[in-house]
């Protein structure tokens, strides 16, 4: 019996220890799985932040693998009404991504982006137009449509709240409105939008256009300049836009590669 016992005590006891180590085990293995995933997280957020040093950060560039979604890594679709059409030309000169817009058509590609635009102030892009809509004009909200445009999602200090819409600078190629003017968005909703005519229906159509323009200049005209030491102007997303449902029209743009840079 005491034999028996003393088996019994040395089996718990084994049972104990093995479970122990086990434990001991799995609590490492928890660790070390955490380890990874702060580790992975540190990367990613150093990464992102780190890239902002280099000299350029690319949007877009349309010669590079589209996913199986036919857009590049990161891009989304973003369709508002109607029925996208578009293709991307990487074979061509330049690779470039090919809107068209009819009737009540209105739709766009987004891609979030992380860009500090005192450090890399200026972006830089090609685009042609080939059609424009018809009595298309910017400062008209029956009239507001374009063969392209281009938003930067703005995070500005002191700019927009939980209750409104983040702001947003777009360039775009109008039709009936002037070169060069800065218009509030006469649609309601869109209130804290500013767009900048950089091309119009002066300009000839089937033509490519290189374009290179001082961000952080365009964003102080469109909405000030924040107090000394407040916190950098950033892009948090670009969106690629066509739209034809005001005037039921016919719209063609395209636009080719795209990328910040600080000087």
């Amino acid at each position: 019996m005491r034999n028996l016992l003393r088996n019994e005590v040395s089996t718990s006891q084994s049972h104990l220890i093995n479970h122990e180590n086990r434990g001991k085990s799995a609590f490492r293995k928890g660790n070390v799985a955490i380890l990874v995933l702060l580790a992975t997280i540190l990367v990613f957020l150093y990464g992102t932040l780190g890239a902002s040093t280099a000299p350029i950060i690319h949007v877009v560039q349309f010669q590079t693998t589209v996913s199986k979604s036919g857009l590049p890594s990161g891009w989304s679709l973003q369709e508002y009404k109607g029925t996208p059409s578009f293709r991307i030309n990487q074979n061509a000169l330049p690779p470039h991504l090919q809107m068209i817009s009819s009737g009540e058509t209105a739709f766009g590609f987004r891609k979030e982006i992380y860009v500090d635009i005192e450090a890399h102030s200026y972006l830089h892009w090609s685009w042609k137009a080939t059609k424009l809509p018809a009595g298309g004009d910017i400062r008209r909200k029956d009239s507001d449509d374009q063969s392209i445009q281009i938003y930067l999602s703005l995070q500005i200090p002191g700019e927009g709240s939980l209750f409104s819409p983040p702001p947003a600078l777009a360039y775009i190629w109008d039709n009936g409105a002037p070169k060069g003017i800065l218009v509030k968005s006469p649609q309601a909703m869109l209130g804290n939008v500013r767009y900048l005519v950089l091309r119009n229906g002066k300009d000839s159509l089937g033509i490519w256009f290189t374009e290179k323009r001082n961000i952080l200049k365009d964003v102080y005209r469109a909405f000030g300049q924040p107090s000394s030491g407040s916190k950098p102007i950033i892009v948090k997303g670009v969106l690629l836009f066509i739209n034809t449902h005001h005037t039921k029209s016919d719209a063609e743009g395209c636009i080719g590669n795209m990328y910040f840079s600080n000087q």
